[in-house]
């Protein structure tokens, strides 16, 4: 998935306090739950 600046700095601060897998589980499951929004660019539906 293609993050936005704001997802970038956002999965990088988690990097910093979470380590790099964790930080992946964790920053996918909140994005994908709706608790982070505008971390991704969204596919355009036809």
């Amino acid at each position: 998935m293609p993050l936005t600046k704001k997802g970038k700095s956002v999965f990088s601060k988690m990097q910093e306090s979470y380590g790099k897998e964790k930080a992946q589980r964790v920053f996918y499951a909140m994005a994908n739950s709706g608790k982070l929004k505008g971390v991704d660019f969204k596919r355009k539906r036809r």
